[in-house]
């Protein structure tokens, strides 16, 4: 029996870049799922959101009055010149699914990987592989700065002709485990700390026709061994600084020497902690790229002393 869709409660902050990840953290803390954002090149603003299925007014009303007291400490961190507007909208799911159209435009990233939803009919071109990824109500498009670097990385390392395996942290909607796939890289693992981002992930893998060849997981960073069994040759780390910096050892390990380490996510004044650390574990820095204010890195594994 069809059912009629329900009213989504969207809360949304509108702020500037460099507050995007306290935002989304604070968001998806307080709500306990995973908040979605989306940065706007004509107001160069990113909004934030979480959509709620259904939630006590009683409730919704705490959660707020807890996230507006936090966004006034932006300010004192020097995330934003102003405390951030949050707002709150209903709205019909239809409706947040069709916003999304006038949004999610295709791309193209490092000449191999045309990045569309499904309702654009635009073809790739030759040796240009197709990653569908419809926006989900938690798990970004890969638009992001970042994750378009971790895909211009694996079109590079494709290139070389090697059999590589890689390891996908924090792979939240999987765009970076299924451009590996379609390259010919393998085996493929994906793991996420978040359950539902891993089933979203699987169902993203299965669409794109490469479900077979990735085995994705839910795990954790600090799960992560010292002395892995496995090791691989790409190791993709798209998650937070504070994140990369606290568990560069667990991460380091899962690299295979000789291997290759893509460090994304990483704010530009944060980069150089965040180098330092992987330094310590026979990661050497060979190159970076800066794109606004987030910088990300390829560290190359040296052999065993």
């Amino acid at each position: 029996m069809k059912t009629t869709p329900q009213p989504l409660t969207q809360v949304i902050v509108s702020v500037p870049r460099p507050a995007e990840d306290a935002t989304q953290e604070l968001l998806a803390r307080v709500f306990q799922t995973t908040a979605s954002s989306y940065f706007s090149e004509r107001t160069q603003k990113s909004s934030v959101a979480v959509y709620l299925e259904s939630i006590p007014q009683q409730t919704l009303n705490k959660k707020l009055e807890s996230i507006r007291t936090e966004l006034k400490t932006f300010r004192e961190l020097s995330l934003t010149s102003r405390t951030p507007v949050l707002r709150v909208k209903v709205l019909a799911a239809q409706d947040w699914a069709e916003s999304w159209k006038n949004h999610f435009k295709p791309f193209v990233a490092g000449g191999m990987f045309l990045v569309k939803p499904s309702w654009i009919q635009r073809k790739p071109s030759r040796g240009v592989h197709e990653i569908i990824l419809d926006p989900g109500l938690s798990f970004g498009t890969g638009h992001h700065a970042t994750t378009r670097f971790c895909l211009e990385q694996i079109a590079t390392l494709a290139r070389r002709g090697q059999r590589l395996s890689l390891l996908d942290l924090g792979t939240g909607s999987g765009i970076l485990a299924i451009g590996a796939a379609k390259a010919g890289l393998g085996p493929i693992r994906a793991v996420d700390n978040d359950p539902v981002a891993v089933e979203v992930a699987k169902a993203n893998a299965e669409v794109n026709g490469v479900g077979s060849q990735i085995h994705f997981a839910k795990s954790d960073v600090s799960r992560l061994l010292l002395a892995p069994a496995k090791t691989y040759g790409v190791v993709c780390a798209n998650i937070l600084a504070v994140v990369l910096e606290e568990y560069a050892a667990q991460i380091a390990a899962q690299v295979a020497p000789g291997g290759t380490l893509l460090a994304a996510g990483i704010l530009t004044a944060q980069f150089a902690a965040v180098q330092r650390a992987f330094e310590r574990h026979r990661l050497s820095l060979s190159s970076t790229v800066t794109r606004k204010e987030w910088t990300s890195g390829v560290f190359q594994k040296t052999s065993s002393r």
